[in-house]
């Protein structure tokens, strides 16, 4: 590798890049240009052959639930920019985070577009690092097609994209009241060795660790091979970026081992209903709110169930306020309980909205924030990801009185912080609106 930031630490890059790309990622973003010359596609991940393969898994009630509601496309949008949809916002609708599950030592990827369970192992993991009679749900995010759009920024991005993804696993094992181990650290290096996944492009965003043998479900020796066919291209497409490369080569050659355990006990999980309108709509007319106070949507009420929830969280020190407009004025609620009325003009509130949003029809705002130390407290991972987690949170939450949610990344850091007096310690990690989606789509529904 010849790049300046190559022989740093861990620590050292991820600081590096957080200073670089979240405040001031409209600058450094216009600085670092990835050009890439790989075909698109939206999967890379393919069936090698072609022969009659084991489907048993989607019989498995809990395998099927897992993908139901996170990864399997739901609903298909013609009126729409970004056509197919699941239950897990994610950027551009490139589904960036996608799932791998270690079943019995070996390691199958979820196909969406195909609804496959592509067995991309040739032979068993070690067992001191996977239990054969435990199960094992890894998230691995692709970031090649993000820094298409993205460049450098697009890791932030598919980082905010696995927190959604890993938030709707969480609460559906909550629905199943199942207990389950939390890695801080994992041995990237172990699961890398294993798979046909291209590494240069994609890291290990989140794993979970359950009690649960799924042995007898799979057949894998009538299992549909998958490899990743930019196995095939000699050509880095990230050998130029000055942080993406040397920090995703460290994410791949880490070998420890961290692990929490979480109790389901005390998790507010929330059944899922209406999946089809659990999204926001992304239509050719632009996204706008009409004729809706949103009155059953209680700043206060989802405070506390979010402050209820947090431990379950990567990072519990995240914060959260939520801008509403009321008959007197926009109040700001805040997690301690404090609210009251700011002067604040929500067309400022994105730092480049592209004529796409009217954004003063909206009525309710979030807004995520942390302290800038905890980069070095949590790790990038572990802190970026929980606003995924948080905004998903409240997407599935909202989606029972009929609303969607809509998470943003294109805020103004600094009209935010002035008028919500945040101190300068403070950053700006993610924003979404509550939206009642008026526009009609033409739909499919899968």
């Amino acid at each position: 590798m010849n790049h300046t930031l190559s022989h740093n630490t861990v620590k050292e890059l991820e600081e590096s890049y957080y200073k670089h790309y979240s405040e001031e990622r409209y600058i450094s973003n216009n600085e670092n240009h990835i050009v890439t010359v790989t075909s698109f596609s939206k999967e890379y991940i393919v069936a090698k052959n072609r022969k009659e393969y084991d489907q048993s898994w989607k019989e498995n009630v809990f395998l099927n639930s897992i993908i139901n509601h996170s990864l399997r496309i739901r609903r298909f949008d013609l009126l729409s920019n970004y056509n197919d949809h699941n239950n897990s916002p994610s950027a551009r609708s490139f589904h960036s985070t996608r799932l791998v599950f270690i079943i019995n030592g070996y390691a199958y990827y979820y196909a969406m577009y195909t609804d496959q369970f592509l067995l991309i192992s040739s032979k068993k993991m070690s067992t001191e690092v996977f239990d054969e009679k435990k199960t094992y749900l890894i998230g691995v995010s692709d970031i090649l097609n993000l820094s298409r759009l993205y460049n450098e920024f697009s890791l932030y991005i598919s980082m905010l994209d696995s927190g959604h993804l890993l938030y709707n696993i969480k609460n559906e094992l909550g629905n199943y009241r199942l207990n389950y181990y939390q890695y801080t650290k994992f041995n990237s290096q172990e699961f890398y060795s294993h798979v046909n996944l291209d590494k240069r492009y994609s890291y290990v965003s989140f794993a979970l660790e359950i009690e649960m043998d799924l042995s007898e479900v799979i057949n894998v020796d009538n299992s549909l091979l998958g490899y990743d066919k930019r196995l095939d291209i000699s050509l880095d497409e990230l050998c130029a970026a000055p942080h993406l490369r040397p920090l995703i080569d460290c994410y791949n050659n880490e070998k420890e081992i961290q692990k929490v355990e979480k109790f389901s006990e005390g998790f507010y999980s929330i059944p899922f209903i209406n999946v089809e309108k659990r999204n926001s709509a992304h239509t050719i007319v632009g996204n706008y709110n009409k004729g809706d106070l949103f009155e059953k949507v209680k700043p206060d009420k989802i405070l506390s169930l979010i402050k209820t929830n947090k431990k379950f969280f990567n990072n519990k020190d995240i914060q959260l306020m939520i801008l509403k407009k009321e008959s007197e004025g926009t109040i700001a609620w805040f997690e301690n309980g404090n609210h009251y009325k700011v002067d604040i003009n929500y067309s400022y509130l994105m730092y480049d909205n592209r004529n796409i949003f009217d954004m003063n029809s909206y009525n309710t705002v979030v807004i995520g924030y942390s302290t800038k130390d905890m980069i070095s407290n949590f790790g990038l991972r572990n802190h970026i990801t929980s606003f995924g987690e948080v905004m998903q949170f409240i997407g599935i939450y909202i989606n029972r009185f009929q609303y969607s949610f809509r998470p943003m990344k294109n805020h103004n850091d600094s009209y935010i912080k002035d008028k919500l007096n945040l101190q300068t310690e403070c950053t700006i990690n993610y924003m979404g609106v509550v939206c009642n989606a008026p526009t009609q789509q033409v739909s499919y529904y899968m």
